[in-house]
């Protein structure tokens, strides 16, 4: 797992946090978050003992082209950095999914979170085509996304979109895959905005 990903990360979680910070206290987890992490975290550790389960189910461009179009899900629930970049994922994932769940009801962040990995995906295998998996693609369209259906609009949200803004471009320019899921995050949440006002 890169140094870019892992600070692109926190910097996306510390950017919805400050965004989001005064919605409400973090809760308990709601079944529906503890289920969709669940549903994550499982086949993430399964594959360590699973031989062949990453490879088969992973996000590889020329698969996918010839009609194995379930790598775009598969992927999102298997993770491609080992033990490390699994435990970052999950770990990631966790907070953001305590830190939206005031935000957003429990279905629309297991939609968000879907349409964000596959988005991620399907960008990824039209542009840059690199083979991964992993779920971060997912849960930074999920706490973007998020930031545009906070009742506080104040500055410090435009803050928050302006430093992922800022770094989806980074990431852009670099060639992270990343960065195209902050670019499609990024173009709902201001959709979402409009929509909510």
């Amino acid at each position: 797992m890169s140094l870019l990903l892992q600070l692109s990360a926190w910097v996306v979680f510390a950017a919805t946090w400050a965004g989001l910070r005064d919605e409400e206290r973090l809760q308990q987890p709601r079944r529906g978050i503890l289920a969709l992490w669940c549903v994550v975290a499982v086949p993430s550790l399964l594959q360590f003992a699973v031989a062949g389960m990453l490879e088969s189910g992973r996000r590889e461009s020329a698969a996918i082209l010839a009609g194995q179009w379930w790598r775009l899900v598969t992927s999102m629930v298997l993770q491609d950095g080992g033990w490390y970049g699994t435990a970052f994922n999950l770990v990631t994932l966790a907070f953001t999914l305590l830190l939206v769940q005031p935000v957003v009801r429990t279905g629309v962040a297991v939609v968000l979170f879907l349409v964000g990995g596959v988005v991620g995906n399907v960008l990824t295998v039209l542009t840059f085509g690199d083979t991964g998996a992993g779920n971060s693609m997912a849960t930074m369209f999920l706490a973007v996304t998020a930031l545009a259906l906070a009742k506080d609009r104040g500055p410090r949200r435009l803050v928050a979109f302006g430093v992922v803004a800022a770094l989806a471009v980074v990431m852009l320019v670099l060639g992270d895959v990343h960065g195209l899921a902050l670019t499609a995050a990024l173009v709902v949440a201001a959709a979402l905005a409009i929509v909510n006002r």
